[in-house]
């Protein structure tokens, strides 16, 4: 899962220093890639606060926790990430780019996950292998 995550973000660097200077974002806006890397960690932050069994107020305080630590891992700030949503949706083909390009990259990391759950036997399993070798 890390080689998948790694190379994703290798790409995603690579991807947004070949851009022209005539397509870079103006100052104060996220480039796409970092877009791109911050919108994955959000989603994955949403979805782990989605499956625990607690209130929504719980849930939004805990994904709000979880986003303000993301952009810190970005070197970025609420507002900053909001005023670049907000600049990329005035494109929606800018938009739709980065969306298609974060779901492929949430794809690939269920895939390498569902990947390495396959490989591992599951709990009951190794109990019973145990229990038939005595």
């Amino acid at each position: 899962m890390k080689a998948i995550l790694l190379s994703t973000v290798l790409v995603f660097f690579l991807w947004s220093c070949s851009k022209n200077k005539s397509e870079d974002a103006p100052e104060g806006i996220l480039p796409k890639g970092e877009m791109i890397n911050i919108l994955v960690d959000l989603h994955l932050a949403e979805s782990k606060v989605s499956e625990r069994k607690e209130s929504v107020s719980d849930k939004v305080a805990l994904f709000n926790a979880y986003a303000t630590h993301i952009y810190e891992q970005h070197n970025t700030d609420s507002t900053q990430y909001k005023n670049s949503h907000d600049y990329y949706m005035q494109s929606l083909d800018d938009m739709k780019e980065i969306y298609s390009t974060v779901t492929d990259s949430l794809q690939s990391l269920r895939d390498e996950f569902e990947k390495n759950d396959r490989k591992q036997p599951k709990k009951n399993e190794k109990s019973n292998s145990k229990t038939k070798k005595s």
